[in-house]
Parts: structure tokens; sequence; C-alpha cells
């Protein structure tokens, strides 16, 4: 099972280096550096998982995208919450440090928007679709798949360890995003919240990014 998530994520890698291989070669064309990341993986990511759902059963039972488990609302919350703070305090961390300032420097130079048109294509690229096929593959097959080995709490770390090195000089504060929606699933059994929770802290960092 690791061995299977270490083989997409490094197939991950190379289908981004060869979307950006693509954008330089046809000029930057508007919005690809933006898609590569995200569509790297989901033409990895997303293939695999329609592959497991064909088995019925146990097969699909990563796939929970329904609702919370009733009574869990306030608990849930509570660790948003307290999610977020750390996470954001640990943002304010990072930023003591030079590799860091210079990813948030690529980030306004590849999220830096101007208008509305540019906005809607940045937040769904940078936005959605990270928060879609990220939360689908980490929070929720691998936390299934892993779980089932090593238990809520390994496999909670373990998607984590995996997760986070992805986000390069931001790898801190994307362990404690991994952290706090595997625990979300964990505690209100649905993918829902942690995808809303991961979209939204992506649309606030790239209202942060608007170019005057």
């Amino acid at each position: 099972m690791l061995a299977g998530a270490l083989c997409v994520i490094a197939a991950t890698v190379a289908a981004v280096q060869v979307l950006l291989l693509l954008d330089r070669s046809l000029g930057h064309p508007p919005g690809w550096r933006q898609a590569a990341i995200p569509l790297g993986f989901a033409l990895v990511a997303g293939p695999f998982l329609l592959w497991t759902l064909r088995r019925e059963g146990s097969g699909r039972a990563w796939l929970r995208l329904r609702a919370p488990v009733p009574g869990t609302g306030g608990r849930l919350a509570w660790i948003a919450a307290l999610g977020m703070l750390s996470m954001w305090g640990v943002a304010l961390a990072c930023a003591q440090f030079p590799a860091y300032r210079r990813m948030v420097e690529g980030q306004v130079d590849l999220g830096g928007w101007h208008g509305p048109a540019e906005l809607l294509r940045a937040a769904f690229f940078l936005g959605a679709m990270p928060a879609f096929f990220e939360e689908l593959y980490f929070r929720g097959y691998l936390l299934d798949r892993l779980g089932r080995h090593w238990g809520p709490l390994g496999a909670l770390l373990a998607q984590t360890a995996l997760f986070a090195p992805l986000h390069g000089p931001a790898a801190p504060v994307a362990a404690v995003l991994g952290l706090l929606n595997g625990t979300l699933v964990l505690v209100g059994g649905s993918l829902w919240p942690g995808m809303v929770l991961h979209l939204a802290n992506n649309l606030l960092a790239l209202a942060a990014l608007r170019v005057p």
C-alpha cells in the first residue's frame, strides 16, 4: 500500500514536469502553469481512484462523500477552528525562513490575479481542484486503506507524511492541514468538511495574492 502511494506521488511529479515542459514549449499560455500541478495529480490519481471503485463493498468504503455522522457537528467545528488557528500560526512561523518567503513570492507570480476572469481561473485550478482531488486521495483512499493495516492513528500520520512533502517549503503548513482534515474524517466519517476547509484555505490564500 505504501509503495503504491509512493508510485502515485512519483507519477504525479513526472506528469507535472511534462505539463510544465509543454507550458514552456507553447510559450506560457494563460493558466497553463496554474493548471499543471492540480491537473498532473488529477491525471494520475483520478483514473486510479475510478479503478478502485469498480469493486463492490469494501472497495468503495473510502468514498465518504456523505453527510457527517449526526451529533458530530460541534466537535467538527471546534477541531476545524483550532486546526485553522494552528495552521496560520505555523505559516507565520515559517515566514521567518527565506525558503518559505521565496515560495510565497512564487505564489504571487503563479496565482496573482487582476480581475474576475483571472480570479475564477485561479480559484478553479489552485483552489477547487486541489481541495477535491487531494482530499479524495489522501484523506479518502489512503486514510481508509492504511487504516486497515496500521489503525486510525497510524494511517493519519502516514497520509500526512506523504501529503506534506508535496508542498515544498510549505510542508509544515501542509502537515497541519493533513492532520486536521484527516481528524475531521475520522471524527465525522465524511470527506466534505475537509474539502470545504481545504477550499476555504486555498481561496483565502488566493484573495491575498491580488496584484495591484
